[in-house]
């Protein structure tokens, strides 16, 4: 089972005039494509084989047209079996590694 979790900052989201509906409408998309299932608000789990994979490049497109949404998020974690992954620690860390190159 491999899950992605979005928590956000919803004061800033209401102040710069969108919903949490709103800023996850992408991901919604992304999950009705690829069979992703949206557990409960803002959690989505998928099992089998490409569960990974179909999360995963949610979080990668987040990395390369979507970097503004982490603005608004207080976590976004990946979660695959016993192990969590910070997304929002590691989306930055690349784009450091990225500017750097």
């Amino acid at each position: 089972m491999v899950s992605l979790e979005f928590c956000f900052d919803e004061d800033k989201v209401r102040s710069m005039g969108y919903t949490t509906d709103d800023l996850l409408e992408s991901m919604r998309k992304h999950a009705a494509k690829y069979g992703i299932k949206e557990e409960r608000y803002g959690f989505f789990t998928m099992d089998g084989e490409n569960a990974l994979a179909a999360i995963g490049m949610y979080v990668i497109d987040i990395s390369r047209n979507n970097l503004a949404l982490l603005d608004y998020l207080t976590k976004l974690e990946m979660i695959v079996g016993d192990e969590v992954d910070d997304c929002i620690k590691d989306i930055k860390r690349w784009q450091n590694k990225r500017a750097v190159a």
